[in-house]
């Protein structure tokens, strides 16, 4: 793996070549799977299919050992990195993933979240009166020093 990692550069990854290296990241050895996300995050993949197809295999890596957060985020860095054409193809599938978006929107009329905007209009307007206030200040000295 680390051989073939040194001449990917040249190299452009087809979906079939994908599919052999997205089967093998799902090894238990954690050697293997991180020298994989090595091998992904340094190679070229020719079409969106490829990104899809390795997107969703880190995914699922991401689930079965959460223990390789850091290397998968690293590898998914690199992937958009170098892959950004394809990666605006693919927002709508991976906007879809993420179950934060997901979420109903809180009703408005609801006790709690009446309080939760009152103390986010509070803490916005004692913000902005912070920074006139030391705008002011600044003013105030300057015109005292003179």
């Amino acid at each position: 793996i680390q051989a073939l990692n040194k001449i990917l550069h040249y190299v452009l990854l087809g979906d079939d070549q994908v599919d052999i290296v997205v089967s093998v990241i799902e090894d238990s050895s954690f050697d293997i799977r991180e020298s994989l996300k090595d091998l992904l995050s340094n190679c070229k993949l020719a079409t969106k299919i490829g990104v899809r197809k390795t997107v969703q295999a880190l995914l699922k890596n991401l689930e079965k050992y959460p223990s390789d957060k850091t290397s998968i985020w690293k590898c998914f860095k690199s992937l958009g990195q170098k892959h950004s054409k394809f990666v605006m193809s693919l927002i709508s599938y991976l906007i879809n993933l993420h179950p934060f978006i997901d979420l109903v929107e809180p009703d408005i009329n609801d006790y709690y979240c009446k309080k939760k905007f009152k103390i986010l209009a509070h803490i916005t307007i004692l913000y902005i009166f912070s920074i006139r206030i030391k705008r002011f200040e600044k003013v105030r000295f300057s015109r005292a020093i003179r």
